[in-house]
């Protein structure tokens, strides 16, 4: 809630609370209008007011852009033929990943 909202559901108002249905609905199903008032304005957005997330470093470039790395697919079986980019994990200890 804090990330859409920009407040701890705890000092949310009615407000933030419809902010939070209208940006991110359960099961898909929008409550249809932001609020007129909320805690952290303004309302109409869905980050709390602070912007949208930055992109990852390389997925505003081409086609990369559209790897599984920058953007998941939506159904499971647009992952044919995509495949995660190598990643690497630094220490030495066990390590359950």
């Amino acid at each position: 809630m804090h990330a859409i909202t920009g407040v701890d559901f705890m000092k949310a108002t009615e407000g933030d609370f419809q902010r939070m249905y209208y940006c991110s609905p359960p099961g898909g199903k929008a409550c249809g209008a932001p609020p007129c008032t909320c805690s952290k304005p303004p309302c109409h957005t869905c980050y709390g007011g602070s912007g949208p997330p930055k992109k990852r470093p390389g997925c505003d470039q081409g086609s990369f852009s559209r790897s599984i790395a920058c953007v998941p697919p939506k159904k499971p079986l647009e992952y044919n033929g995509m495949q995660w980019p190598t990643m690497t994990f630094m220490g030495r200890q066990e390590m359950h990943i």
